[in-house]
Parts: C-alpha cells; sequence; structure tokens
C-alpha cells in the first residue's frame, strides 16, 4: 500500500460498497486476462461518500484479497491510495484484518 497525492477532482463515487468492490474487481479481471502477473490499483477515500471510510476500506481490501486468493496467476498487487487519509484508512484496515505481520510488532510475545 503505497500513499499518493490527494486528486484535485475525484471519479464518481460508486452508490454502494458491492459496485465499489466490483469496480476494482473488474480492474483486476482485465489484468488476469492480459496475462500480467502484478497490478496497481488507485484506492480512493471519497470526500462525501454514503458509507465510512473504513466500510469502503474493508469492502475494497475484502474483494481484493478474495480475487488474489482465487486467482494465483496474478502475484502481486500494489494499492495506491490517493492521499494521506486514504492511505492511513487503508493501512490501518490492512493492519487490522489481513497482515500476516503487524507493522510495529515485536517479532516474539513472552508470557509475563
Amino acid at each position: 500500500i503505497t500513499c499518493g497525492e490527494t486528486p484535485a477532482a475525484f471519479p464518481p463515487c460508486p452508490p454502494d460498497l458491492s459496485t465499489l468492490a466490483s469496480g476494482y474487481l473488474e480492474q483486476l479481471q482485465e489484468v488476469l486476462h492480459l496475462g500480467k502477473e502484478s497490478a496497481s490499483l488507485t484506492v480512493y477515500q471519497w470526500p462525501r461518500s454514503p458509507w465510512s471510510p473504513l466500510a469502503g476500506s474493508y469492502a475494497v481490501l475484502r474483494a481484493a484479497a478474495d480475487f488474489l486468493y482465487s486467482h494465483p496467476a496474478l502475484r502481486r498487487l500494489e494499492l495506491c491510495c490517493a492521499g494521506e487519509d486514504c492511505w492511513r484508512t487503508y493501512r490501518f484496515q490492512w493492519n487490522m484484518w489481513f497482515a500476516e505481520r503487524k507493522e510495529g510488532a515485536p517479532e516474539t510475545v513472552t508470557n509475563l
């Protein structure tokens, strides 16, 4: 997950979370159809969306993770977040639900 610039103009905001996720899945299908092993998607945090930023980022990450698990030919996915707020939201959701190793977590845990 990388951080890019906040866009001056956002693309149209999808009306619901399933439409949001399906838009990204269509892009991943196209990459797979072209025979590529990696993809890069720009993700947004719309200023006045009908859902919370956390719900939107979770929906996109869940859909992308499910897609990658079911399509092992696509070996790498980079999400480029449009702005620092978006990056923080996606990074939080990634660390909370999807990362095998949490960012900043100690390597070992000891019993006290």
